[in-house]
């Protein structure tokens, strides 16, 4: 067992910045998505569309997407130009520039943890009431509809992510000691797809680790799987080499203390490397031989997606200069900044989203601590005639800043309430 405990390099420095969040929470991506050579990117402040690596990225405000929460990016998948997100009351779907957005009809007001695009195309979610039968749900038009996949997970369970490769499905979460209060953590495994599931164990969890979440299976091999356990103010990375059987920890990471959702990335690279990291610790690599090297510890790393021979990461905007950035896998470590926050494309007042998402225009400006000199549409301007634009329709109780602000403290009380459930 390999196991290490890494002071947070930049812990004083982020503690000490801060700036107005009109949003609710730090300005910051957390999830990368790179298709055909167009990225997505899903933020705590909205959705980022690139179309070609020349173009300008393109916002999305979370003001304008179904229960978004403040402060929190979800998990989510792209096909295509349609996107789907995870969400507390189910998944939503919408196009990558933010448009259309409808909510899927099987998992309505359903707690959705995480929604994943397995190795055949399909998309599969997975639910995770308290109190409630919970399933694994499938996908095989595009995430257009989804169905329950064969039997129930363990009764208690507690999803919180979900992992797949091939038939072999990993959910991993939560349950309650029998006969007690504490939680531990735990584990579902299924060999044929779904069709049935066995219970596995991840050992007790210590008095402050609430949240465990999976990660990554190793390419080529299922019987791998990293998972990360996260307490107050660390995070804890294991991982089974057996398919659930057993576990060893890897490293233990001094973590900022955030709010939910906290991120922590991994992924894997190229000859047996895996990187990973967290906002307080930057990115280290696991070698093959067992060895842990830092690699760039003054880095808020908040997720890592290979492409090819190279590797996305997601910064801290203000932290770091940077809110995504790429590194070659087979050259010396050296980032390159592909979006800054200045560098994001302020929407035109061509349709109802756009219109409103423009209005939050300068309150994000005002969060990058940038000085642009920007101007909104007029407030008295009439909504654009249907057609312009991307052509959305946004509720006329949407518009405007002092609704959205109110719904924003509604959906965080909501989340409260949903989490406090999944807790009982």
């Amino acid at each position: 067992m390999i196991a290490r405990h890494v002071a947070p390099a930049v812990a004083l420095c982020a503690l000490a910045a801060s700036s107005a969040h009109a949003h609710g929470g730090r300005l910051q991506t957390q999830h990368v998505i790179v298709e055909d050579g167009r990225v997505t990117s899903i933020a705590t402040f909205g959705l980022l569309a690139r179309d070609a690596p020349d173009a300008p990225f393109r916002w999305t405000c979370q003001e304008s997407i179904p229960d978004a929460v403040a402060g929190i990016a979800t998990p989510g998948v792209v096909i295509g130009e349609r996107v789907l997100l995870a969400g507390n009351f189910g998944i939503v779907r919408g196009e990558r520039r933010g448009c259309a957005w409808s909510r899927d009809d099987a998992t309505r007001d359903r707690f959705v943890p995480d929604v994943v695009r397995a190795p055949d195309g399909a998309v599969l979610a997975v639910t995770g009431d308290g109190g409630r039968e919970n399933h694994v749900m499938r996908s095989d038009d595009g995430g257009l509809s989804f169905a329950p996949v064969g039997a129930p997970l363990p009764e208690g369970l507690l999803a919180d992510r979900l992992r797949v490769a091939g038939s072999r499905i990993y959910v991993v979460g939560t349950t309650r000691e029998a006969g007690s209060i504490a939680l531990r953590g735990a584990i579902a495994r299924s060999d044929d797809a779904g069709a049935t599931w066995r219970e596995l164990d991840l050992g007790a969890l210590e008095d402050d680790e609430r949240v465990v979440r999976g990660l990554e299976i190793e390419p080529g091999d299922p019987d791998v799987l990293f998972v990360v356990v996260q307490g107050a103010e660390h995070d804890r990375l294991v991982r089974t080499t057996d398919g659930g059987e057993t576990w060893a920890e890897i490293v233990t990471l001094a973590a900022l203390p955030g709010p939910i959702e906290r991120p922590f990335a991994l992924a894997h690279g190229l000859g047996g490397d895996v990187f990973f990291g967290n906002t307080g610790t930057g990115l280290s690599v696991l070698r093959a031989s067992g060895a842990i090297d830092p690699v760039d510890e003054g880095v808020s790393v908040a997720c890592l997606a290979r492409d090819g021979a190279s590797m996305w990461m997601c910064g801290d905007g203000l932290l770091d200069g940077f809110a995504l950035a790429r590194f070659a896998l087979d050259a010396p470590y050296a980032r390159e900044p592909a979006l800054r926050f200045d560098e994001i494309e302020r929407r035109a007042c061509e349709s109802e989203v756009d219109c409103l998402c423009d209005a939050w225009w300068s309150d994000f400006r005002i969060e990058a601590e940038l000085d642009g000199g920007i101007t909104s549409c007029d407030a008295g301007a009439a909504p654009p005639p249907r057609g312009g634009g991307c052509a959305c329709s946004v509720p006329a109780s949407a518009r405007g800043s002092w609704p959205l602000a109110l719904g924003g403290m509604v959906n965080i009380a909501l989340l409260a309430l949903r989490r406090a459930k999944r807790a009982c």
